[in-house]
């Protein structure tokens, strides 16, 4: 799969605890390992994936205080 990040993306994960923006980094590399089928029919261990109603958005949980807002479209997320 494919991973598309924006500059704000990569400013807010550096602005999070070293521990979660690990975490994070780490999730976000064993995406581009997954098919996006795969990934929306089971995210990667760590990740709870949540996908929003009436919005193409889908939410991924890093803990119970951050989440990461992300649009899934074809073999990208974004």
């Amino acid at each position: 799969m494919n991973v598309a990040l924006s500059e704000q993306f990569l400013d807010d994960v550096t602005g999070l605890p070293s521990g979660l923006e690990h975490k994070c980094l780490d999730l976000l590399s064993s995406l581009r390992k997954l098919d996006a089928r795969e990934f929306q029919q089971k995210a990667p261990s760590g990740w709870r994936l949540h996908k929003l109603r009436s919005s193409p958005f889908a939410s991924l949980s890093l803990d119970m205080n951050y989440r990461i807002l992300c649009k899934i479209d074809g073999d990208t997320v974004l």
